[in-house]
């Protein structure tokens, strides 16, 4: 099959449909039957469309879940953080316990073996 788009196969799918139906008659005078053929290429043509829509319709779920994801990512590290920064004060910002809770973030942000990313945390 040759490299086509969607709107491409769709639309070479109805022309078909439509010259089937011109072509009937003539069609019929040399023994050939096109209402099979009709069906099967509508078929087709409604499955690809009905298929389009869903497809369509995830994408557009996709965007919203991303966005909703980040937010909540975004939200919940600040609030983590804040947590965090909370059980440091309240150890003693000094003390051997505030500096294994700081290890807690500084793990996370620490880059990875040959890597010059430090994973920052989202804004």
């Amino acid at each position: 099959m040759p490299e086509m788009s969607f709107t491409e196969i769709i639309g070479f799918m109805g022309k078909v449909i439509a010259a089937l139906g011109d072509l009937r008659a003539e069609l019929a005078k040399v023994g050939v039957d096109v209402d099979p053929i009709i069906a099967l290429v509508r078929d087709f043509h409604d499955r690809a469309l009905s298929l389009n829509e869903k497809q369509e319709s995830l994408k557009r779920e996709t965007v919203s879940t991303t966005a909703q994801l980040e937010a909540v990512l975004k939200e919940g590290y600040a609030r983590t953080s804040g947590a965090l920064d909370t059980m440091i004060a309240s150890v003693g910002k000094t003390g051997d316990a505030a500096k294994n809770l700081r290890t807690i973030r500084s793990d996370i942000l620490r880059p990875k073996r040959g890597s010059k990313d430090r994973g920052t945390p989202p804004a």
